[in-house]
């Protein structure tokens, strides 16, 4: 069977509604459904045109000044840095007055519409425009795009300001013209737009990828609010909507028919988390690190806080649309971005891409935002590395980012080639054993159709076309609770629908937490860990004989025998919770043994035992014992398992002193009748990305006949896939036995 590669164009099943047009307007967005006052977008009426100035600005960049005294638009600067041009442009300005216009109540016009002609090319750099105006101590003025084209406006990021002037950050041109808000109509009010948590915004996590490995944060943040725009506002259905019919939630999943939907898996959304990293990816952060810098060198009326928090408000108010907020910390590197949805008596409702389908709040107390607790990724929430942002930065919509390149990576999404520039090619390899666990065959899976196998045990591994060091998961859709325990993945008779999380090992830099440093790149530190790489559906067939029937020796086996070994401290009594690899309270240098005589009945084997204080023999406790366990009667495999040994302590005590011990599980995935035996290694700590780990298991589960004696022995795991592990402090081990006597 040849290998096919992952294509992520041919392989896909479309889940998304057919017809759905891509809209290619900048910034350009409807009104929110049920939240929009009045029906219709802002409009203007103007008068005629008045030339200013025409200007020729190059690679090195350079400064537009409007000197004419008398004009409402005297001293009118354009500053555009040196590579914000690519190529030489023509910069003419231009402006019209405002006759009428249809804003909302409580807003009014303070300057004409300007106009700044480049062509229409959006800068590489971040261009600021210093606009005379006057601002009242007891208003806001706030600038705004328009689109004439489509009649809205978006809310433009504001650097400085004071009594006679403002300067507004962008990357591109339409319109500009700004309008005055008294304060008392943006404080203490109730500001909603259309999008909402849990329906507006990703399902999955916010953990980066192999492109992006320190988080997709702003590209979740933006591609949700362009769909949010283009899409949702038009009559398409919402991004996520986990109760929608079926198909389900759009972008559920990639490669599977639409009615089987995972809304409980999200590593599977391959699609969805490739056009996030790739959007994420042309951000460029150092951007984000000059617009940071501008705003530490920015000079306010107000506090900054407030002047943050009178932008956003101002936003809400006037266009009803979502809102981009930056989120840092002062004195130190972390950065994280989410989405204001709804401002509500000074506190403001966002979504995080941290806590996918929550409504989270930050609040302005005083004139100050309280800290903010999450982190850069969800990644460093799941290892309690939370960080209080102090500092909230409106960043709009477009002004900073470029709306249009993510509508042409939507169209690249639809055509199933989304990241495929950017994400390295790989496939899959199958490796089919014999009963004697050797290699008996080879091949690469066919990503295409099904793969027809002849053995019960098989491995997988990832290899890539080009130099790439990665791992693999590997899911059975009809469990999607946790993956097979790898290396080996036990098949069932028939399909066997898989899926495969691939991991990348990739190298990043990172901000040392240490320097003191935010606004500049502060000096770098690499990292390397391994990322998200892609997630396929592949089904494999397992041509199975027929299963002999269940062994009639198995009723005649009355001794059961349960032991478990683990070193570590704990507090008594020690209580054992295994399900799978999961293996809770890590307590003890401990050793245990239940043992018991019993019986079957059905798949389940039950025994008690008592054993009376004989201190001579140096057995001080009366012991009681409880044992069950329910194994699979073709394959043997352990169902469930539960014991309990209760020792009473009578010598010297009064009352006499009871310790209870136990431990439960299930779905233990051990192998049987293999001599020698097959130890399993786990991890039971995960660490993404960091070549240590803690802990390691391994387990043995043996059925015995006859006189054969049941040993085990934990084997010094020194390396897994992807991980390297140095601290073997924490070994443990398992065994279930049964024999007859």
């Amino acid at each position: 069977m040849d290998a096919r590669l992952i294509d992520h164009r041919t392989r896909r099943i479309a889940r998304t509604a057919a017809g759905l047009a891509v809209c290619l307007l900048v910034g350009a967005c409807g009104p929110a459904p049920d939240d929009w006052d009045g029906g219709s977008s802002p409009v203007f009426s103007t008068g005629q045109p008045v030339e200013l100035s025409t200007s020729t600005i190059g690679d090195q960049g350079g400064s537009i000044r409007i000197d004419k005294a008398g004009d409402p638009l005297h001293g009118l600067t354009v500053t555009i840095p040196q590579g914000a041009c690519t190529e030489v442009r023509e910069f003419r300005i231009s402006y019209r007055p405002i006759l009428a216009h249809m804003l909302p109540v409580g807003v009014e016009p303070v300057l004409p519409l300007i106009s700044i002609d480049n062509g229409g090319l959006a800068a590489e750099e971040i261009i600021t425009l210093t606009i005379p105006v006057a601002v009242p101590e007891d208003s806001f003025v706030m600038a705004f795009h328009y689109s004439e084209e489509s009649g809205t406006l978006e809310a433009m990021t504001v650097l400085a300001e004071d009594a006679t002037s403002m300067k507004v950050a962008t990357r591109h041109f339409s319109s500009v013209t700004g309008a005055k808000i008294k304060l008392s109509e943006l404080e203490g009010k109730t500001f909603p737009t259309g999008f909402t948590p849990g329906t507006d915004d990703w399902p999955f996590e916010n953990r980066g990828s192999y492109i992006t490995p320190r988080g997709n944060c702003g590209g979740m943040c933006l591609a949700a609010m362009w769909y949010y725009d283009n899409r949702r506002v038009h009559g398409s259905p919402p991004l996520r909507g986990d109760n929608q019919p079926p198909p389900g939630p759009l972008y559920d999943n990639a490669g599977l028919a639409p009615d089987r939907g995972t809304p409980t898996l999200t590593i599977d959304d391959d699609d969805a988390i490739r056009l996030c990293s790739v959007v994420q990816k042309r951000l460029h952060a150092e951007r984000e690190y000059q617009y940071f810098k501008m705003l530490e060198e920015a000079v306010f009326t107000r506090s900054a806080d407030q002047m943050e928090f009178y932008q956003l408000a101002a936003a809400l108010k006037v266009t009803k649309q979502p809102q981009l907020l930056g989120l840092w910390r002062t004195g130190g590197p972390n950065a994280h971005a989410v989405i204001c949805h709804k401002l509500v008596n000074n506190t403001l409702h966002v979504a995080d891409p941290n806590f996918p389908g929550e409504t989270r709040t930050i609040e302005l107390q005083n004139d100050k935002f309280k800290p903010y607790l999450s982190a850069d990724t969800s990644l460093d929430v799941l290892l309690g590395a939370l960080v209080g942002y102090d500092r909230v930065s409106f960043l709009g919509r477009s002004c900073l980012y470029r709306f249009d390149e993510i509508s042409s990576h939507w169209t690249d999404l639809e055509a199933g080639d989304i990241g495929r520039d950017l994400f390295p090619r790989y496939w899959i390899r199958i490796s089919e054993l014999d009963d004697q666990s050797n290699v008996v065959n080879t091949y690469g899976l066919d990503t295409l159709n099904d793969n027809q196998v002849s053995h019960e045990w098989v491995m997988f591994e990832v290899v890539g076309v080009t130099d790439l060091e990665a791992n693999v998961e590997v899911y059975d859709f009809n469990n999607l609770g946790s993956p097979y325990p790898l290396p080996l993945v036990q098949l069932r008779p028939g399909d066997n629908l898989l899926g495969f999380h691939v991991r990348g090992k990739t190298t990043w830099t990172e901000t040392d937490q240490t320097s003191g440093q935010t606004t500049t790149q502060p000096a770098p530190k690499e990292k390397t860990g391994y990322r998200w790489l892609g997630f396929d559906w592949i089904n494999v067939v397992y041509e199975a004989d027929e299963p002999e029937p269940v062994d009639a020796n198995l009723a005649r086996m009355n001794v059961g025998t349960i032991s478990v070994m683990v070193k570590g401290h704990f507090e008594e009594p020690p209580t054992y919770d295994w399900q799978g690899t999961e293996l809770q309270r890590w307590d003890s240098e401990f050793v245990q043994t239940w043992k018991g005589s019993g019986s079957f009945q059905g798949n389940t084997f039950t025994a008690t035992w008592n054993r009376p204080a004989d201190p001579g023999a140096g057995e001080p406790d009366d012991l009681v014992g409880n044992l069950s366990v329910t194994i699979d009667p073709q394959t043997y495999r352990v169902l469930t398992f539960n014991a309990t040994k209760t020792g009473t302590s009578r010598p010297g005590t009064d009352p006499p002193s009871v310790t209870t011990v136990s431990i439960r599980g299930g779905d233990v995935p051990l192998d049987v009748y293999l001599d020698p035996p097959r130890y399993t290694p786990y991890m039971l700590c995960y660490l993404e990305g960091e070549a240590t780990c803690e802990r390691i298991a391994a387990y043995q589960y043996r059925i015995e006949r006859g006189e054969s004696e049941w040993f085990t022995t934990v084997a010094p795991y020194t390396e897994m896939t992807g991980f390297t592990c140095s601290d073997m402090d924490y070994p443990a081990a398992i065994a279930i036995s049964f024999k007859e006597e």
